[in-house]
């Protein structure tokens, strides 16, 4: 009689899950969020906040600073959306993502998820967009 290893059956129960999610995320129409989206990430930003220091108005070199890395000036209205955008902008920065502008330009040209492409794979990408090549 084979023994049944009862450890094993949550395990492979849960993998056939998962599985079954990234196929149907997969399959499903229109393109999936993405976490480090700016431009998404800027139109959902609360305009007002509780502290008045973060509510107080931004510095000019803090926006111009921000401006200068692709991020466009009329929603740094104060010094709670400016740490919040400057916040994002590192974590993208420490994940090796494309920069702001490259996304853009690489959301123009079609690719399904710019926000998600690395900095060094951005050539590559724009590369296979022109040949008509899956991304």
């Amino acid at each position: 009689m084979q023994e049944i290893d009862t450890a094993e059956l949550p395990r492979s129960k849960t993998l056939r899950y998962l599985q079954a999610k990234l196929s149907a995320i997969a399959e499903s129409r229109g393109t999936p969020l993405d976490a480090y989206d700016l431009d998404r990430f800027l139109v959902r930003l609360p305009l007002r906040f509780y502290d008045a220091y973060l509510d107080s108005p931004p510095s000019v070199e803090s926006v111009e600073t921000l401006v200068e890395a692709g991020v466009p000036r009329w929603p740094l209205v104060n010094r709670g959306i400016v740490n919040e955008v400057a916040g994002l902008l590192a974590a993208r920065r420490a994940r090796g993502l494309a920069t702001p502008k490259q996304a853009r330009y690489l959301r123009y040209r079609g690719h399904p998820r710019p926000w998600s492409v690395r900095f060094e794979d951005v050539s590559e990408q724009l590369r296979r967009l022109r040949k008509g090549e899956p991304t």
